[in-house]
Protein backbone atom coordinates (compact mmCIF):
# COMPACT_ATOMS: atom_id res chain seq x y z
CA UNK A 1 0.00 0.00 0.00
CA UNK A 2 1.57 3.66 -0.81
CA UNK A 3 1.24 6.33 1.49
CA UNK A 4 -0.39 9.65 0.11
CA UNK A 5 1.42 12.78 0.64
CA UNK A 6 -0.74 15.20 2.50
CA UNK A 7 -2.01 16.78 -0.83
CA UNK A 8 -2.26 13.95 -2.73
CA UNK A 9 -4.67 10.86 -2.21
CA UNK A 10 -4.99 7.12 -3.90
CA UNK A 11 -7.59 4.89 -4.29
CA UNK A 12 -6.07 2.49 -1.87
CA UNK A 13 -6.27 4.49 1.38
CA UNK A 14 -9.69 6.19 0.80
CA UNK A 15 -12.36 3.94 2.80
CA UNK A 16 -15.77 5.08 2.86
CA UNK A 17 -17.42 5.41 6.43
CA UNK A 18 -19.84 2.47 7.81
CA UNK A 19 -23.09 4.10 8.68
CA UNK A 20 -22.41 4.63 12.23
CA UNK A 21 -19.72 6.49 11.47
CA UNK A 22 -21.53 9.26 9.50
CA UNK A 23 -23.65 9.46 12.23
CA UNK A 24 -20.57 10.49 14.29
CA UNK A 25 -18.66 12.39 11.92
CA UNK A 26 -22.11 14.83 11.69
CA UNK A 27 -22.38 15.14 15.54
CA UNK A 28 -18.79 15.98 15.23
CA UNK A 29 -19.12 18.93 13.06
CA UNK A 30 -21.44 20.69 15.71
CA UNK A 31 -19.33 23.17 18.28
CA UNK A 32 -22.23 21.54 20.96
CA UNK A 33 -21.33 18.11 20.23
CA UNK A 34 -16.99 18.15 20.09
CA UNK A 35 -16.93 17.67 24.07
CA UNK A 36 -18.95 13.93 23.58
CA UNK A 37 -16.33 13.62 20.03
CA UNK A 38 -13.26 12.84 22.36
CA UNK A 39 -12.07 9.43 23.67
CA UNK A 40 -9.96 10.20 26.62
CA UNK A 41 -7.62 7.38 28.24
CA UNK A 42 -5.12 7.98 30.99
CA UNK A 43 -2.51 5.83 31.59
CA UNK A 44 0.20 6.19 34.93
CA UNK A 45 3.99 4.80 33.72
CA UNK A 46 6.24 4.24 36.49
CA UNK A 47 9.83 4.94 35.72
CA UNK A 48 12.47 7.40 33.62
CA UNK A 49 11.40 8.37 29.98
CA UNK A 50 13.88 9.86 27.73
CA UNK A 51 11.91 12.55 25.94
CA UNK A 52 13.88 12.58 22.83
CA UNK A 53 12.53 8.50 22.22
CA UNK A 54 9.76 9.04 23.29
CA UNK A 55 8.98 11.56 20.32
CA UNK A 56 10.82 9.50 18.21
CA UNK A 57 8.48 6.43 19.40
CA UNK A 58 5.26 8.26 18.99
CA UNK A 59 5.94 9.16 15.30
CA UNK A 60 6.86 5.56 14.73
CA UNK A 61 3.73 4.46 16.44
CA UNK A 62 1.66 6.66 14.51
CA UNK A 63 3.41 5.37 11.06
CA UNK A 64 3.42 1.85 12.01
CA UNK A 65 -0.56 2.24 12.42
CA UNK A 66 -1.49 4.21 9.56
CA UNK A 67 -5.34 3.83 10.53
CA UNK A 68 -4.31 6.97 13.37
CA UNK A 69 -2.73 8.67 10.63
CA UNK A 70 -6.00 9.25 9.31
CA UNK A 71 -8.28 12.48 8.04
CA UNK A 72 -12.09 12.27 6.71
CA UNK A 73 -13.68 14.18 4.12
CA UNK A 74 -17.09 14.72 2.75
CA UNK A 75 -17.17 15.80 -1.20
CA UNK A 76 -20.26 17.13 -2.34
CA UNK A 77 -23.32 14.63 -2.23
CA UNK A 78 -21.19 11.88 -1.57
CA UNK A 79 -21.23 10.01 2.25
CA UNK A 80 -17.54 11.13 4.40
CA UNK A 81 -14.63 9.04 3.58
CA UNK A 82 -11.47 8.09 5.61
CA UNK A 83 -7.78 8.59 4.01
CA UNK A 84 -4.41 7.94 5.49
CA UNK A 85 -1.88 11.11 5.46
CA UNK A 86 1.54 11.28 6.44
CA UNK A 87 2.07 14.42 9.57
CA UNK A 88 3.79 14.93 12.24
CA UNK A 89 1.84 14.49 15.66
CA UNK A 90 3.82 16.89 18.35
CA UNK A 91 3.14 15.89 22.02
CA UNK A 92 2.67 17.79 24.65
CA UNK A 93 4.32 18.11 27.71
CA UNK A 94 3.84 19.26 31.19
CA UNK A 95 5.98 19.50 34.33
CA UNK A 96 4.42 19.30 37.41
CA UNK A 97 7.03 17.87 39.29
CA UNK A 98 7.11 21.52 40.99
CA UNK A 99 3.62 21.61 42.08
CA UNK A 100 2.10 20.48 45.87
CA UNK A 101 0.23 16.55 44.77
CA UNK A 102 -3.14 18.62 46.07
CA UNK A 103 -2.48 21.16 43.15
CA UNK A 104 -1.39 18.54 41.04
CA UNK A 105 -5.12 16.59 41.24
CA UNK A 106 -6.75 20.15 40.49
CA UNK A 107 -4.22 21.12 37.41
CA UNK A 108 -5.18 17.74 35.93
CA UNK A 109 -8.89 18.01 36.14
CA UNK A 110 -8.74 20.83 34.70
CA UNK A 111 -5.81 20.03 32.23
CA UNK A 112 -8.16 17.31 30.78
CA UNK A 113 -11.61 19.23 31.08
CA UNK A 114 -9.84 21.69 28.50
CA UNK A 115 -8.25 19.23 26.35
CA UNK A 116 -11.88 17.74 25.81
CA UNK A 117 -13.29 20.35 24.67
CA UNK A 118 -10.29 21.02 21.94
CA UNK A 119 -11.91 20.31 18.94
CA UNK A 120 -10.63 17.97 16.31
CA UNK A 121 -10.16 19.04 12.44
CA UNK A 122 -12.17 16.15 10.42
CA UNK A 123 -10.11 17.02 7.75
CA UNK A 124 -6.58 17.29 8.90
CA UNK A 125 -4.96 15.80 11.41
CA UNK A 126 -4.20 14.93 14.30
CA UNK A 127 -7.95 13.31 15.30
CA UNK A 128 -5.64 11.98 17.68
CA UNK A 129 -2.97 13.88 21.00
CA UNK A 130 -0.51 12.59 23.55
CA UNK A 131 0.13 14.62 26.54
CA UNK A 132 2.91 13.60 29.11
CA UNK A 133 2.85 14.90 32.45
CA UNK A 134 5.79 14.55 34.50
CA UNK A 135 4.70 14.25 38.53
CA UNK A 136 8.39 13.16 39.30
CA UNK A 137 11.73 11.85 37.50
CA UNK A 138 9.91 8.14 38.08
CA UNK A 139 6.61 9.10 37.59
CA UNK A 140 4.37 10.42 34.60
CA UNK A 141 0.89 10.62 33.32
CA UNK A 142 -0.17 9.67 29.57
CA UNK A 143 -3.53 11.51 28.22
CA UNK A 144 -4.47 10.03 25.16
CA UNK A 145 -7.35 11.83 23.51
CA UNK A 146 -8.73 9.92 20.59
CA UNK A 147 -11.69 11.72 17.79
CA UNK A 148 -14.08 8.45 17.81
CA UNK A 149 -13.72 7.96 14.59
CA UNK A 150 -10.11 6.21 14.75
CA UNK A 151 -11.49 3.72 17.04
CA UNK A 152 -13.59 1.64 14.48
CA UNK A 153 -15.02 -1.82 15.17
CA UNK A 154 -14.29 -3.44 18.84
CA UNK A 155 -9.72 -2.96 18.18
CA UNK A 156 -9.38 0.10 18.53
CA UNK A 157 -8.38 0.29 22.24
CA UNK A 158 -6.28 -2.52 21.85
CA UNK A 159 -4.32 -1.10 18.76
CA UNK A 160 -4.02 2.22 20.94
CA UNK A 161 -2.27 -0.14 24.01
CA UNK A 162 -0.04 -1.67 22.02
CA UNK A 163 1.13 1.67 20.19
CA UNK A 164 1.36 2.71 23.87
CA UNK A 165 3.21 -0.33 25.30
CA UNK A 166 5.74 0.12 21.92
CA UNK A 167 6.13 3.81 22.52
CA UNK A 168 6.93 3.69 26.34
CA UNK A 169 9.51 0.66 26.01
CA UNK A 170 10.85 2.54 22.89
CA UNK A 171 11.50 5.37 25.69
CA UNK A 172 12.11 4.06 28.62
CA UNK A 173 15.67 2.93 29.33
CA UNK A 174 16.28 -0.20 31.82
CA UNK A 175 18.46 -0.60 34.25
CA UNK A 176 21.04 -3.15 34.49
CA UNK A 177 18.81 -5.96 36.36
CA UNK A 178 16.46 -5.96 32.49
CA UNK A 179 13.75 -3.98 34.61
CA UNK A 180 11.52 -2.32 31.97
CA UNK A 181 8.21 -0.13 32.43
CA UNK A 182 5.18 -0.15 34.13
CA UNK A 183 1.70 1.29 32.31
CA UNK A 184 -1.37 1.22 33.93
CA UNK A 185 -4.70 2.81 33.48
CA UNK A 186 -5.17 5.69 35.90
CA UNK A 187 -7.97 6.47 38.11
Amino acid sequence: MTRPTAGRLSDDTIRNFALTHEGVAFHAMYPAQRSRSVVQLLYSVRGSLDRPALNRGWQHVLQLHQALSARFFRERGTPPRQSEIDAVRPLEWKDWRWLPAHERAVCLQAFIGDDRERAFNLAGPPLIRLAVIALSEQTHLLLLSVHPLLLEGGSGRLLLMEGLRSLIEQAQPHDATGSGHELAEAG
